[in-house]
Formats: C-alpha cells, sequence, structure tokens
C-alpha cells in the first residue's frame, strides 16, 4: 500500500474508527519511547559501573605502588611489603562487602580473595565461567596485553539460582606481576533500568487515558 492509497484508507474510516487508530499509534509510540529511555538508562547504569570499577583497581594499585616504593627504599622487605599491600587491599570494600578486591599472579594463581578464602593459593587456570571463558587466564591476557581491561561473564551468584552476567575489571601491577581485578553483577542494573522503564510506561498510559477520557 503506497502512501496516497494509506491516505485515502484513513480519510474513509468512520470518525470513530479513526479516533482509536490515532490512539493505538499513539500508545505504541509511549511505548517505544518508554523502552528506548529505558535502554539509554540501562546503558549509562553500566558505563557507570564500568567507570566505577576502573576507579576501584587503579586505586588498589596505586596501594600496591606504595608498599612496593617502602621496600625498594628499605623500609620493608619485599616479602612483608606485598603481605601488607595484600591485606591492605583487601580492606578495600564497603561494609557490606560488594565491591571487594582480589588479586593473582600471572600464572594464574590466587593470591588473596577476601570472601572465598578456599581459593586463595589455587591455580586459577582452569576456572571457566557458565559462558566457557577461561576468565583468569583472559585476565592475565588483558593485563599483559593492555595494562588491564573489562572482561564480561557469567558467573554465580550468592541466593540466585544459576549464573547471572558479571563485568569485572583488572589493572597489572607490573612491578610486582599482579593481576588486581574487581567486579559487580549487573543483573540488579537490568532489573532497575527496566523498572524505570516500566514506571515511564505506566505514567504514559495514564496520560493517554486522561486524554481518552477528555476526548470521549
Amino acid at each position: 500500500m503506497n502512501t496516497h492509497s494509506a491516505l485515502r484508507f484513513f480519510s474513509d474510516l468512520p470518525l470513530r474508527r479513526k479516533f482509536v487508530l490515532m490512539l493505538a499509534i499513539l500508545a505504541a509510540g509511549i511505548v517505544a519511547l518508554c523502552l528506548v529511555t529505558a535502554k539509554r538508562n540501562h546503558d549509562e547504569l553500566i558505563q557507570n559501573e564500568r567507570r566505577a570499577l576502573h576507579t576501584r583497581v587503579e586505586a588498589a594499585l596505586a596501594l600496591a605502588n606504595r608498599y612496593a616504593d617502602r621496600a625498594a627504599a628499605g623500609e620493608l622487605s619485599e616479602q612483608d611489603a606485598r603481605q601488607q599491600a595484600l591485606a591492605a587491599i583487601e580492606s578495600l570494600r564497603s561494609a557490606n562487602g560488594s565491591d571487594y578486591l582480589w588479586v593473582n599472579d600471572e600464572h594464574p594463581t590466587m593470591l588473596m580473595h577476601p570472601h572465598q578464602t578456599a581459593l586463595n593459593g589455587k591455580d586459577l587456570s582452569d576456572a571457566t565461567s557458565a559462558d566457557g571463558k577461561k576468565i583468569f587466564v583472559e585476565m592475565v591476557r588483558l593485563g599483559q596485553q593492555d595494562g588491564g581491561g573489562f572482561l564480561d561473564y557469567t558467573w554465580p551468584k550468592p541466593g540466585v539460582e544459576g549464573a547471572v552476567q558479571k563485568i569485572s575489571y583488572v589493572g597489572l601491577h607490573k612491578r610486582w606481576g599482579w593481576i588486581i581485578g574487581s567486579g559487580e553483577y549487573t543483573d540488579d542494573i537490568a532489573a532497575r533500568a527496566w523498572s524505570f522503564g516500566r514506571v515511564l510506561i505506566v505514567a504514559g498510559m495514564l496520560v493517554l487515558l486522561a486524554a481518552l477520557l477528555v476526548c470521549w
């Protein structure tokens, strides 16, 4: 149907059907606009989370450098400096402990994980995510190749059945060959974004309903 035929078809419709069709188009437009807004909100929240992870890891790298400087200056032995640096990095988390950091070496072997302490000292070469990624091997590659980077993967979340999406940032501490990383699950971010989208849709439908009542 070309444009001329479509206009002719619309002009031949009864007034009530024209009104209903216009409302349907308006409703579809409102829903589409709300979904686009929710998607943009989700993308912005993800970008904010990425920046937070990057900042957190950079702070830990700077902290490790301070201990490495103390070892180089003779204030601490190399072993003591590393142990104190790991303890200090372990403490860099909020009260609920969700924004923690971990440290592994370039083998990769876990050097410090504040929650999964059973991993400390374990070989992580074969640790594989639910979506098939050898995540710690990939993190070492990111550190060695680019000095650091982001990795998206799926991982089990406490209290949630099955694996969920997670994003991590890792950075390489070159002086000690450490890979320092931090991550966050993104399912909560998605839930917040789409909850915002549903609120927008409901608000839009209420406005449309008010307009319908006035026109009626």
